[in-house]
């Protein structure tokens, strides 16, 4: 049985703008009915160790009127895409939670993780709602409109009480296509200078009840499957890609845990070589839109990640060898601002107009599959192939670019290994996507080999990058203090290159081991080259 879905965009803004929206004349053909606004009080339950928020469950109970209940369950649907959930709600006679009523298997298995006994209230929502139900003019399906305006309170572990706003649009989708609710999401958000919300009151709710930032997430491991043609595997490779990056969102708008910016920027350049992959069955002036816009935003967040190596990898190992401390202290200090600055710079983009134009695009794009949006051809019947044929051809594809431009290795100067670098960082991400397919032993022994030349080379990348770094400071300070910054700066980086000549047989004998290491797909098509 499959589980009741709801599809779900929220768009966040200053209430007067938010109330403003509600009224624009872009929704007048839309509008079939406006509901009466009403107060709505909701109170959320979890255990102690919050089991069901760490699973991506919400479980809550909420006051409809002095004698009217409603208990809700939700759950995320990873598979589905960030913003669909499943969701399961019936009346109760009283605000009491009822585990029983909850009979839809789907259910009952998310409830499994718990014991009702030691279910308590963690936090609790007061807003008022205006309803719109819309139409689109189109017959193209129905959404419901929400303006929420209220508040998130909860009460933390040492007694203090925490509260926050709440001021968003909700647009779900009732009935029809998930393209109708990107397209009028888009169409709100640029008409009105709105920005996308990721994290629901539930989320918003459990951190604010703990005081902790959200946490960083990593890519999940490859959902590809043998007997998937071509087009199912495009497509979880894209609604994991998004749904990675869209999770990190919160993480870089909290700001407490750099490690936000560098899993979004992961994902980000994950999905772009995964749609790189797929190039020959995407329509080109869509591949091309979607890479310069994520191009754009990685390199936002990509500043301060270039300011925490600086810091954790380049300094910091060489600080312990100079003899002024206190030099070096300067230097992380020097460093740290940029990186904090960094940061700040990131969390501005996300409140740019193109990012949310981007996220929306991106939603539509894979919710509608508009990669079918093409004329027949040869490439775009791929679609239905099965998609081991295709993996074999990317796979070696790549490959034959590492192995071309790592011909002579020993020889090539930063420049020519940094090519190889970014060679095989795409082969990287190609053979992690298509693993799956492959047998596990041959598959881990090449990837192994691969890792070990991709560690070499994003050392000698950090270097170099460091080195830009130190012209910088240098640049930028032309007093005493920033003279002696460069100073230190120059040993460390000197350090560094004593570093990376020692390692240097190290790196060669690396390649000549991934060089001769047997691909573990088949490459009878492939061109041989040596290196």
């Amino acid at each position: 049985m499959a589980a009741p879905r709801e599809i779900e965009l929220k768009l966040a803004g200053d209430p007067r703008v938010l109330q403003a929206a509600l009224k624009s004349p872009m929704l007048t053909p839309w509008v079939v009915k406006l509901d009466r606004a009403r107060t709505l009080d909701n109170r959320y339950f979890d255990s102690p160790d919050l089991r069901l928020a760490q699973n991506g469950v919400a479980l809550r109970i909420r006051r409809l009127s002095p004698r009217r209940y409603l208990q809700t369950l939700k759950a995320a649907a990873i598979d589905e895409g960030p913003f669909t959930r499943g969701e399961w709600e019936m009346p109760i006679p009283e605000p009491v939670l009822d585990l029983d009523r909850f009979t839809d298997p789907n259910a009952r298995a998310r409830l499994a993780l718990i014991r009702p006994d030691v279910l308590t209230e963690r936090f609790a929502t007061v807003f008022k709602r205006k309803t719109i139900q819309l139409a689109d003019p189109q017959g193209g399906g129905t959404i419901e409109m929400a303006l929420d305006l209220g508040t998130l309170r909860a009460t933390r572990a040492d007694g203090t009480a925490a509260e926050e706003p709440i001021a968003e649009i909700e647009l779900e989708l009732t009935s029809g296509s998930a393209r109708i609710l990107f397209g009028l999401a888009e169409q709100l958000a640029a008409e009105a200078g709105l920005t996308i919300a990721i994290a629901n009151k539930a989320e918003r709710g459990h951190r604010l009840a703990t005081g902790e930032p959200p946490s960083p997430q990593k890519a999940i491991k490859s959902p590809i499957a043998a007997g998937m043609t071509v087009e199912q595997a495009l497509e979880h490779f894209a609604r994991h890609g998004y749904a990675q990056w869209l999770a990190n969102q919160p993480v870089v708008e909290d700001g407490r845990d750099p490690e936000g910016a560098h899993q979004m920027r992961v994902a980000l350049r994950r999905l772009r070589s995964a749609l790189t992959l797929f190039r020959s069955v995407i329509p080109k002036p869509q591949l091309d839109r979607f890479k310069a816009d994520m191009a754009w935003l990685a390199a936002a967040l990509g500043v301060a990640r270039d300011w925490d190596v600086f810091v954790h990898d380049i300094v910091e190992p060489a600080g312990a060898g100079i003899a002024d401390g206190d030099a070096v202290a300067a230097l992380v200090a020097c460093a740290d601002a940029h990186r904090q600055a960094g940061y700040r710079a990131a969390q501005a983009v996300l409140g740019d107009p193109r990012y949310t134009r981007l996220v929306l695009a991106m939603g539509d794009w894979i919710e509608g599959r508009r990669w079918r949006e093409q004329p027949y051809s040869p490439e775009a019947a791929m679609l239905e192939h099965p998609v081991t044929e295709f993996a074999d051809r990317a796979l070696t594809r790549r490959y034959r670019q590492v192995r071309k431009r790592g011909h002579g290795f020993r020889t090539l100067d930063t420049d020519g290994r940094h090519e190889v670098r970014i060679a095989l960082k795409k082969l990287r991400y190609a053979a992690d996507f298509f693993r799956p397919l492959y047998p596990k032993k041959k598959t881990a022994a090449f990837i192994r080999h691969l890792q070990d030349l991709q560690t070499d080379l994003g050392y000698l990348n950090d270097v170099a990058t460091a080195s830009r770094i130190v012209t910088e400071l240098t640049r930028e300070n032309r007093s005493d203090d920033g003279i002696a910054l460069a100073t230190t700066a120059g040993q460390v980086i000197g350090w560094h290159h004593h570093g990376l000549a020692t390692a240097e047989p190290k790196v060669c004998k690396d390649w000549e081991t991934f060089a001769a290491s047997p691909p573990f797909w088949s490459v009878t098509k492939a061109k041989k080259t040596t290196g």
